[in-house]
């Protein structure tokens, strides 16, 4: 669909995007560097717009870190929220191509023995 309109004109046009347009639909539709880049610089906090860590690329930084905020604040209790995660995952997944989690709220699926293996 984007490859009919001039790039000026799609310039134009991401560069009125919200940046909290639905994540879903922004990571389908919009190409624009600029867009992501506006969208990490609103949204992230100055660490974690390294963009040399995430392929010089500013949609990469931006899915490689919400998913792994998602995935950080993800406690496993509530199972509602884990399907509209593996959505973003899904619809976003060729952008991610390296995550740091620093945080895993919930091991319930692991034995005990898997836990003092780990520590």
């Amino acid at each position: 669909m984007h490859e009919n309109i001039p790039a000026k004109h799609i310039r134009d046009i991401t560069k009125n995007l919200p940046v909290d347009l639905d994540t879903s639909v922004a990571a389908r539709f919009v190409f624009d560097e600029n867009y992501w880049k506006k969208r990490c610089l609103k949204q992230s906090r100055p660490r974690d717009n390294q963009i040399s860590e995430h392929g010089l690329s500013w949609k990469q930084l931006f899915f490689e870190n919400f998913v792994q905020e998602g995935l950080e604040r993800y406690d496993g209790e509530g199972k509602d929220l884990l399907p509209p995660m593996l959505d973003i995952i899904e619809i976003c997944q060729e952008y991610i191509f390296s995550l740091k989690v620093l945080v895993i709220l919930n091991d319930h699926g692991l034995s005990q023995s898997d836990r003092q293996d780990s520590y």
